[in-house]
């Protein structure tokens, strides 16, 4: 990726929520893939339930609706589960939300005073807690998004199973997430302007027929895509209308995660990403995720 600076405040990808049908099968598929997977939480008043993938300083929220017949707090997710699962939105951390709220807000974002949210267990216990600044989805191209600054530190947060950011597949974290956009340049402007961050890689991607720009977070980056021709892009692009499309995890060990995929009848492709041996797990293979590892 090369020497990227840091964000100008701080940013990190905090979490991707991958939106699913059932938590369960959702849990299953993610062990065989290698990785460890939390008890299942309630988000009470919100109307959802999720399960975790947790690494040292990022994490991966598995998200599901609790009821149909409740009200949900983020009502798209259910219009997202009608035609498909898979990456839904992310959330951006900060150490300081009131801060992003004011600077951002003052650029002209829609964007709204943090609130508190908690994590409770299934019997009702209050895990953790945190405070979020909900941003409009039409704000920024290729994702709904939002700021979150957590009240407790990771290690103190995922405590079930113990040293649950330990996975069989040696993963370390979020490499990256990539979206769809119209256009690849404008939107990575977009990001980087009102939100201090650095655009430090643009190209063509011949394999997917598609302009590819990067800007960089303090753990990741994020990736624009935009199609120069026909191809996957393009119709993932004219059926969706843009938005997440893949993500690519951190691992210790590029052959123990081959291995560990072969056990298991994980199909899979080696292909090479930002000049890495990677591997690529197709949305059939992890509940509508484009996985890579790297």
């Amino acid at each position: 990726m090369g020497n990227k600076k840091k964000s100008r405040f701080g940013l990190t990808i905090d979490h991707v929520l991958i939106a699913v049908k059932d938590l369960k099968d959702t849990a299953n598929v993610f062990n065989n893939l290698g990785f460890t997977v939390t008890p299942e939480g309630l988000h009470p008043g919100r109307g959802s339930r999720n399960r975790l993938v947790v690494f040292e300083n990022d994490y991966l929220e598995l998200i599901s609706i609790t009821d149909p017949n409740l009200p949900l707090f983020r009502p798209n997710m259910a219009v997202f589960l009608e035609s498909r699962q898979g990456i839904f939105i992310f959330s951006m951390g900060t150490s300081d939300v009131q801060k992003m709220f004011l600077n951002t807000k003052s650029k002209g974002l829609d964007i709204s005073e943090p609130i508190y949210g908690a994590r409770h267990s299934a019997d009702g216990d209050m895990e953790y807690s945190w405070h979020q600044s909900e941003i409009k989805p039409d704000q920024f191209p290729g994702s709904q998004t939002f700021f979150i600054q957590h009240d407790h530190l990771i290690k103190e947060r995922y405590k079930d199973p113990p040293n649950a950011w330990n996975h069989e597949n040696g993963s370390l974290g979020i490499y990256n997430l990539t979206l769809v956009v119209d256009d690849a340049v404008e939107s990575a402007r977009q990001w980087a302007s009102t939100l201090g961050l650095e655009i430090f890689f643009s190209g063509e991607v011949d394999l997917l027929a598609a302009k590819r720009v990067s800007v960089a977070f303090d753990n990741c980056t994020l990736e624009f895509l935009s199609p120069t021709d026909d191809g996957v892009i393009k119709n993932f692009l004219m059926e969706y209308g843009g938005g997440p499309y893949s993500m690519a995890i951190k691992v210790k060990d590029l052959q123990k995660v081959r291995n560990l995929l072969l056990n298991g009848d994980v199909p899979f492709s080696d292909i090479t990403l930002d000049n890495f041996p990677s591997i690529s797990i197709s949305a059939d293979n992890a509940q509508g995720v484009r996985l890579n590892f790297v």
